[in-house]
Formats: structure tokens, sequence, C-alpha cells
């Protein structure tokens, strides 16, 4: 089988320990820590896909981190997620009170039809362009101005 990474920290994170201490998973769990946004990007790069369970949520930078290295991200419907995530496409979306199980399907989907949609995560990841987002600001700007000048 395939080893759990987890990167970040939280509320939850001693009980995850925990959890897996009970258990005697510590060879297969990795607790990664606080990463900075390269180290995490590069730690991304080595796996398969990006697993989010939050019940709340903006839209998180990590995962437009793994978009951009093709990681399919499956993930909870919490904040503005269900703008970026299509479920069967770029990754999966669950219902913020979704099941183990929900996220086993899910995972087998996406390693089923990986290439697809690790492509399809690599594409959807353009949104994101730092050039792109600063141009269409720019040229909303733009427009606006020239409607007051109206």
């Amino acid at each position: 089988g395939n080893d759990l990474f987890i990167a970040g920290s939280g509320t939850q994170e001693e009980a995850l320990k925990k959890l897996v201490r009970d258990m005697a998973l510590e060879s297969r769990v990795h607790f990664l820590g606080r990463l900075s946004n390269k180290d995490l990007i590069e730690e991304d790069s080595r796996h398969l896909l990006f697993l989010m369970a939050s019940l709340r949520e903006g839209m998180p930078t990590a995962i437009a981190e793994a978009l951009s290295v093709g990681l399919p991200v499956i993930t909870t419907e919490a904040g503005d997620i269900p703008a970026v995530i299509r479920t069967g496409e770029n990754g999966f979306l669950l219902p913020k009170d979704c099941t183990d199980e929900d996220y086993i399907d899910c995972i087998s989907k996406a390693l089923s039809n990986y290439e697809a949609i690790s492509l399809q995560a690599r594409e959807s990841a353009k949104m994101f362009d730092a050039e792109k987002i600063t141009c269409g600001v720019i040229s909303d700007i733009k427009q606006y101005l020239q409607a007051q000048n109206r």
C-alpha cells in the first residue's frame, strides 16, 4: 500500500498522532509539520493524490499548489473549493459530512483514471497564474475608469 503524508499543523494534530500510535501505523503515516510553499510543492510532486478534509476554508493555496504539479484533489465542499475542484475531472468533491468510505471510493476512482485526472488537474491550475490574474485586474480597472469618464 501507499503511505500517508500529513503536512501542516492544527488543532487535531496531537489527536491524529495519538491515533497513529494507537493503531501502530507510525511506519506508514508521516507528519511533515509546517512547510514553506516551495517545500510543500516539492513534497506534493512526489505523491499521487492530495487529500483535504476541512469544514471551513476560503480557497486554500495548498490546493492550487497541488493542482500545479498535477495532483488530483479529493476534498470537502468547504468555502470556495467547489469553484475550482470538479468531481471526476481534476479531483473529487465530497460533502462535509462524508465518511471514510466516501474518501476510499474517490481515491479508487482517481487512481483508476489517474492520467486523465492528473492532466486536468495541471490544466486547471492555470487559473491561478499570477500574470493572467494581474492582467485581468488591470483590464477590469481600465474598464471601470473608462465607464466613469463617460
